[in-house]
């Protein structure tokens, strides 16, 4: 940024004005990303997560999390890490592969839990009894040192590129807005010169 500000010189010297120009230009850009995809800062204590076990959602969620993280043989402490990498902000769950928060919330809070039967293979109604306790100390953590989060409600899964690919129409649409070609025989071959790439 340093040389388009000076021009490529090396004399390091910016007028107010472009100076002006270029962080006008920076944060117009920051401000339209953040409108299109806006930013939320949570301050994670542990009561949305209190909440969320001591709702009837719970339950459901922790089976339905079960079925995907464990099977026979698996010790339950796998389980529990899987399901925590399952479990997102909405639930309270500050991100688990987040290293601060593996080192002072989530490893802290599994050695709450029996040593003896973290590394017993996970049965269903273990998990989720087992669960529910290690979201019960994650809490209490939480509590005791709260998680500032930057979350964002939008989910990027390829599903808007997968749709446009599905239609044609507005595929041919984007691609005449983005690339002028001339209209030439060569364009009709899916051929196009170089020069106009």
């Amino acid at each position: 940024m340093v040389s388009e500000l000076t021009h490529g010189t090396s004399q390091g010297e910016v007028s107010q004005a472009e100076f002006q120009e270029a962080l006008s230009d920076i944060l117009l850009g920051m401000a339209a990303g953040l409108k299109r995809d806006p930013i939320v800062i949570l301050r994670m204590d542990g009561e949305d997560l209190r909440d969320f076990v001591a709702s009837t959602r719970y339950e459901p969620s922790a089976a339905a999390i079960f079925s995907q993280v464990g099977s026979e043989g698996v010790p339950l402490r796998q389980c529990l890490s899987a399901a925590l990498e399952q479990l997102a902000v909405d639930h309270g769950v500050p991100p688990a592969s987040d290293a601060w928060v593996a080192e002072n919330i989530v490893e802290p809070a599994l050695r709450q839990l029996p040593a003896d039967q973290l590394e017993q293979p996970a049965s269903r109604d273990g998990f989720v009894r087992q669960l529910r306790d290690l979201l019960g100390a994650v809490a209490e953590r939480l509590q005791e040192q709260p998680v500032i989060v930057a979350h964002t409600e939008n989910t990027y899964d390829g599903s808007g590129v997968k749709r446009l690919l599905a239609n044609k129409f507005e595929l041919d649409k984007v691609f005449q807005t983005c690339f002028f070609f001339p209209q030439t025989s060569d364009r009709l071959l899916g051929n196009a010169n170089a020069d106009f790439m």
